[in-house]
C-alpha cells in the first residue's frame, strides 16, 4: 500500500516537473516571479518528524559518539537530529545499537 502512494506521489512529480520544463521552453515564467511558479508546480513536501521521545533516545544512544552523530547526519541531509524523519528512526536506532557493538574495544578516537 504505501508503496503505490510513492509511485503515485513520483508520477505526480514527473508531470509536474514536465509541466515546468515546458513552461520554461516557452518562456512562459516572467522574470522574478520564477520562484511562485516553481511553488506552485512543486510545492513543498511534509515529512513527518521523529517524537520527543525517540528524540531522547537518539542522543542517548548517541552521546559519546560525535562520528556516529555526524554520519547519521551528513547521510540523511540533516542539520539536527530531530529534523531527522519519522521512517528512518527504526533503522537508524538499530544501526546506532549495531554499531556501538563493534566499536566496543576499539580505541576511543574511532567512536
Amino acid at each position: 500500500m504505501n508503496q503505490d502512494l510513492i509511485l503515485r506521489d513520483l508520477v505526480n512529480r514527473v508531470a509536474r516537473l514536465e509541466k515546468y520544463i515546458s513552461l520554461i521552453q516557452q518562456d512562459s515564467l516572467l522574470e522574478g516571479n520564477n520562484e511562485a511558479a516553481v511553488e506552485e508546480i512543486i510545492p513543498a513536501v511534509e515529512v513527518e518528524r521523529i517524537t520527543e521521545d525517540q528524540l531522547s533516545d537518539l542522543h542517548h544512544e548517541l552521546e559519546e559518539h560525535p562520528v556516529m552523530t555526524k554520519a547519521i547526519l551528513r547521510g540523511l541531509k540533516i542539520e539536527s537530529l530531530k529534523d531527522m524523519p519519522r521512517d528512518q528512526y527504526r533503522s537508524k536506532i538499530t544501526i546506532i545499537r549495531n554499531q556501538k557493538l563493534l566499536l566496543l574495544g576499539s580505541p576511543k578516537k574511532e567512536w
